[in-house]
């Protein structure tokens, strides 16, 4: 079940695993990503993409003109709303979809494939990690819970300027990028991803295609921390 944590940067839903449990101990959750987030220029538009239930939502929201919050999970992006009301932020759009480089639908990574217990798709209960469910191209004909996925460009105006993106999404992270190219190219954005090489290889992409693709934006890619798989891009 889904719990309601007072923080002292206020009260979020979350769901009861590691990034949960955190809060709830009053920590600051990957906390070596604010020195990104507060870099960037606070006039225009944060993309969140992998909101999950709203904590880096709202941190942005309260740093940056708005906010554009994108969620693939139906359940996990219920609570996403509800963490947006309970802060009454409103310069968030919030979009239930798998950002990705195509439109299509991708279906949820199985017990198995994911390594932890996930005894329902829908609702979360009693998953061991509800805060990282991932989500995979649904071409093997293997069933689950489907979601639709989409190219962010296709959802960011041309009158959105964006300054800061944060993708979060569990192996699709190139796939987010090139479905955000456009916007990329226009922007100039400060970046950050994270690679997890299994569910990265999923989708075929290695660590070498993420820089490919930078390079061909004129951007640096550096490891935030070495303790972690996150990595920041800034244009050169």
């Amino acid at each position: 079940m889904p719990i309601l944590v007072t923080h002292a940067l206020g009260q979020f839903w979350a769901w009861p695993d590691s990034v949960g449990k955190a809060l709830q101990r009053g920590e600051f959750w990957d906390a070596h990503l604010s020195p990104a987030m507060d870099s960037a220029d606070p006039n225009g538009w944060a993309l969140d993409l992998g909101a999950s239930t709203g904590w880096f939502t709202v941190y942005l929201a309260k740093r940056y003109r708005a906010v554009l919050a994108v969620e693939a999970h139906p359940t996990t992006f219920q609570l996403l709303q509800r963490t947006i009301e309970l802060h009454e932020v409103r310069n968030v759009v919030a979009v239930q979809a798998a950002a990705f480089n195509r439109r299509t639908q991708l279906r949820m990574g199985t017990e198995v494939e994911m390594g932890w217990s996930l005894p329902s798709q829908i609702d979360l209960e009693d998953a061991v990690c509800a805060s990282g469910v991932a989500f995979r191209t649904a071409d093997d004909g293997i069933s689950g819970l489907m979601v639709q996925a989409v190219p962010i460009d296709t959802v960011v105006g041309h009158a959105m300027h964006v300054t800061f993106i944060k993708i979060d999404v569990q192996g699709c992270d190139l796939r987010a990028l090139k479905g955000l190219s456009q916007t990329i190219a226009r922007c100039r954005p400060t970046i950050v991803f994270e690679y997890e090489s299994i569910s990265h290889d999923w989708h075929g992409d290695a660590f070498d295609d993420y820089l490919a693709f930078f390079q061909d934006f004129n951007y640096r890619v550096d490891q935030i921390d070495p303790a972690f798989q996150d990595f920041l891009a800034v244009p050169e």
